[in-house]
Protein backbone atom coordinates (compact mmCIF):
# COMPACT_ATOMS: atom_id res chain seq x y z
CA UNK A 1 0.00 0.00 0.00
CA UNK A 2 1.53 3.54 -0.64
CA UNK A 3 0.58 5.74 2.37
CA UNK A 4 1.76 8.89 0.69
CA UNK A 5 -1.15 8.33 -2.01
CA UNK A 6 -4.12 8.97 0.60
CA UNK A 7 -3.00 12.49 2.29
CA UNK A 8 -4.50 11.97 5.53
CA UNK A 9 -5.19 15.61 7.38
CA UNK A 10 -2.79 15.11 10.55
CA UNK A 11 -3.38 16.98 14.10
CA UNK A 12 0.03 17.27 15.92
CA UNK A 13 -0.21 17.36 19.67
CA UNK A 14 3.42 18.29 21.49
CA UNK A 15 4.15 17.29 24.98
CA UNK A 16 7.14 17.90 27.18
CA UNK A 17 10.38 18.54 25.41
CA UNK A 18 12.22 15.40 24.67
CA UNK A 19 9.30 13.20 24.57
CA UNK A 20 7.89 12.35 21.11
CA UNK A 21 4.69 14.53 19.95
CA UNK A 22 1.12 12.52 19.11
CA UNK A 23 -0.08 12.32 15.64
CA UNK A 24 -2.94 11.74 15.19
CA UNK A 25 -4.93 11.19 11.57
CA UNK A 26 -8.34 12.78 10.96
CA UNK A 27 -10.87 9.46 11.12
CA UNK A 28 -11.72 8.00 7.94
CA UNK A 29 -12.30 5.13 6.42
CA UNK A 30 -8.67 5.37 5.04
CA UNK A 31 -6.87 2.24 6.47
CA UNK A 32 -4.41 4.18 7.64
CA UNK A 33 -6.58 6.35 10.05
CA UNK A 34 -8.36 3.13 10.70
CA UNK A 35 -5.39 0.92 11.37
CA UNK A 36 -4.62 3.85 13.79
CA UNK A 37 -7.55 4.26 15.63
CA UNK A 38 -7.86 0.16 15.61
CA UNK A 39 -4.44 -0.80 16.10
CA UNK A 40 -2.96 -3.23 14.03
CA UNK A 41 -0.94 -6.60 15.08
CA UNK A 42 3.10 -7.25 14.51
CA UNK A 43 2.45 -9.19 10.93
CA UNK A 44 0.83 -5.82 9.54
CA UNK A 45 4.06 -3.97 11.22
CA UNK A 46 6.15 -6.37 9.32
CA UNK A 47 4.23 -5.77 6.35
CA UNK A 48 4.62 -2.04 6.44
CA UNK A 49 8.15 -2.10 7.55
CA UNK A 50 9.04 -4.32 4.23
CA UNK A 51 7.47 -2.17 2.35
CA UNK A 52 8.88 0.97 3.28
CA UNK A 53 12.26 -0.33 4.17
CA UNK A 54 12.58 -3.43 1.89
CA UNK A 55 13.08 -7.01 2.63
CA UNK A 56 17.12 -5.98 4.55
CA UNK A 57 15.41 -2.89 6.87
CA UNK A 58 16.50 -0.46 3.95
CA UNK A 59 20.57 -0.16 5.17
CA UNK A 60 21.33 -3.27 3.03
CA UNK A 61 22.25 -5.72 6.47
CA UNK A 62 20.70 -8.98 6.71
CA UNK A 63 18.86 -8.74 10.28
Amino acid sequence: MNYTAENPKTHLRTRLVGERPFVDLEPTDRSLAAEQQTGIGPERVREIATAVLGADGGDGEQR
